[in-house]
């Protein structure tokens, strides 16, 4: 990898939404793989308990998978989207459908989309700009 300065991304806040935990940890360990500070990557399980934590806190990126239970994701989308006053964070679809990204009503929702599985390399070269990160961070492909 390069010398991407670390210091631009270890103070991003990301909040991972996913019911399957396997996801959730893969998402964590890419991100932390990115310089994001594993004190600053959240965890929710739906859509309701993403909700509660953004009245707690503010994040710069949410990484939401597309089938969540008790609300669905356009649901969670615009509570979160009405939730800040200021501004949205950017939002990330994070899902098994190959076809989303094919769903033109999606893609306006969404800031970037990750088709699982994903590799290190794609799931980095999706969320770099998501975070705001111009440069390239060289990531190998396996």
């Amino acid at each position: 990898m390069n010398s991407l300065h670390h210091w631009t991304l270890e103070d991003k806040k990301v909040l991972i939404v996913d019911d399957d935990n396997s996801s959730r940890i893969l998402a964590d360990v890419y991100l932390r793989h990115t310089w994001i500070d594993k004190k600053n990557i959240s965890f929710a399980r739906d859509g309701l308990s993403a909700i509660k934590m953004l009245e707690k806190e503010l994040f710069d990126v949410i990484i939401m998978d597309i089938y969540l239970p008790w609300i669905s994701w356009i649901e969670t989308s615009q509570m979160i989207k009405d939730s800040y006053n200021w501004g949205s964070p950017r939002l990330v679809a994070y899902t098994a459908d190959m076809f989303f990204d094919r769903k033109e009503a999606m893609k306006e929702l969404f800031d970037a989309i990750i088709i699982k599985p994903v590799a290190q390399w794609e799931f980095t070269e999706k969320i770099l700009p998501v975070l705001h990160i111009k440069d390239k961070l060289l990531v190998q492909k396996n």
